[in-house]
């Protein structure tokens, strides 16, 4: 005598989709303190701050021969501001070898960013600073009855950045 298969177990219903992260709103405010710092295309470099992100231009007034009412303002030159970055002193000479490039007359003149991350650590916008160069670099100031970390600081020209959102 033949027996008849059992019937087939019902499909199993599809699991229910994971929530999609919410998207942030162009206007949701960033915080300032995830970020990254990257010469070229080396590794990011850990920094603590950055200061100096900043354009201003000169605005230049002309008028028409005595006329003292005929003033026009027309858009000048551009001034970027020198970056300042700042770290822990660690044994890492990344920051002193592109100085040393500068004293010993042989600057190398690189990309840089700066990548400020949403509070998931995606990115959020970057700064794409051209040309950039150190300047100046600020050793520790050593005190011997204080307690706190060594710095050092680096002061970095450019020659404009353009900026990004992701």
């Amino acid at each position: 005598m033949a027996t008849t298969p059992p019937p087939a177990p019902a499909p199993a219903a599809p699991a229910p989709a994971a929530p999609a992260a919410p998207t942030a709103s162009p206007q949701t405010p960033l915080g300032s303190s995830r970020f990254q710092v990257q010469f070229g295309l080396a590794l990011p470099t850990p920094v603590a701050t950055v200061i100096g992100i900043e354009v201003d231009c000169t605005a230049v007034e002309t008028r028409e021969g005595s006329d003292l009412t005929s003033g026009q303002k027309q858009p000048g030159q551009l001034n970027y501001t020198n970056l300042v970055l700042t770290r822990p002193m660690t044994k890492d000479l990344t920051l002193w070898n592109w100085m040393q490039e500068v004293i010993a007359g042989t600057p190398s003149q690189q990309a840089m960013t700066v990548t400020l991350q949403d509070s998931q650590g995606q990115p959020a916008l970057t700064w794409e600073f051209k040309n950039a160069f150190p300047v100046r670099w600020t050793g520790p100031a050593l005190n011997a009855l204080a307690s706190g970390d060594a710095s050092e600081t680096l002061e970095i020209a450019h020659t404009g950045f353009t900026m990004i959102a992701h």
